[in-house]
């Protein structure tokens, strides 16, 4: 009986209890709000209480989870991209953000026979528009059967070109993948032959070295060709070309003027003299001295 009574009392303070009718739900003006736990909770009206101010993760941005997607495979190339992977224009545009240079621009150069070719040209950093003396110009060597394999080509070579350290490897779908790392591997091995003089025998016979030499600057070009990641311009950008052109000159001109002094160094010394002298020096050379003189 006495928990019944204690229970009925309750209920009648709360009913007797007057409602907050202020409209701020962090300020009371009316009195009947008790005191606010803290500065984070919140007056709810229709509870007549103070309303918890939750918790909130660190670093949480409010956006929904996402969730992993199988792989996807291009239209063009039909190349299976797992979540995780991919393609090299791709990762060059990431590169050009982060360099701070515009997208770089593909064009289509050959497209005749079912074969493609693109060219995809690096704006310079500083340069405010194209066409500038040092944007980089990749063209590989030659074609494909492939458009999407043309264009991703001409990107793994500039990717060649601007961050070779990157092992881009990770990310990169197959077929891509193999041609990357074909390519590093024709470079690094490009950089550890060494020529070295083939030793002869006293018959004039080569020794078994050259032959070794021979074989291994053969499989570098086949892994290098095999990768198409080689420039067809000897020239990446303008002013390299025009560097060239200007080293050229210069060892041009450089081979004139050193024929031209071997020849002034090699010419016949003119020698004056007079009619008189120049009588006795053509007789003294017929041998006639004796009878003239």
């Amino acid at each position: 009986m006495g928990k019944k009574g204690k229970q009925q009392s309750s209920s009648t303070t709360s009913k007797n209890t007057p409602k907050c009718t202020c409209e701020d739900p962090y300020k009371c003006s009316c009195g009947n709000r008790p005191e606010r736990p803290s500065k984070g909770h919140k007056w709810d009206p229709e509870k007549q209480e103070w309303g918890g101010k939750g918790h909130r993760q660190k670093g949480a941005s409010g956006t929904a989870a996402v969730v992993g997607s199988g792989p996807i495979v291009t239209e063009r190339g039909k190349t299976t991209l797992a979540q995780w992977q991919k393609l090299p224009s791709f990762i060059l545009n990431d590169i050009c953000k982060k360099d701070k240079r515009p997208p770089p621009k593909y064009k289509e150069i050959d497209s005749q026979g079912g074969k493609f070719r693109y060219r995809v040209i690096v704006q310079d950093a500083k340069a405010t528009k194209r066409g500038g003396e040092h944007d980089l110009i990749f063209l590989p060597v030659s074609c494909v059967k492939n458009e999407e394999q043309a264009k991703e080509e001409a990107a793994l070579l500039a990717l060649l070109h601007l961050t070779p350290k990157l092992p881009h490897e990770r990310t990169l779908p197959e077929p891509y993948k193999t041609t990357w790392l074909n390519a590093l591997q024709a470079i690094n091995n490009d950089k550890t032959t060494t020529k070295t003089i083939p030793n002869q025998d006293k018959s004039g016979k080569s020794s078994s070295t050259s032959k070794n030499i021979t074989s291994t600057n053969e499989t570098d070009y086949s892994v290098a060709t095999a990768s198409n990641l080689v420039n067809a311009n000897k020239f990446i950008s303008l002013g390299e070309k025009r560097k060239q052109m200007a080293e050229k000159k210069r060892a041009r001109i450089a081979k004139i003027r050193r024929h031209e002094a071997i020849r002034m160094a090699n010419k016949d010394m003119q020698v004056f003299m007079s009619a008189n002298l120049r009588k006795q020096v053509e007789i003294l050379l017929r041998g006639d001295a004796d009878e003239e003189l």
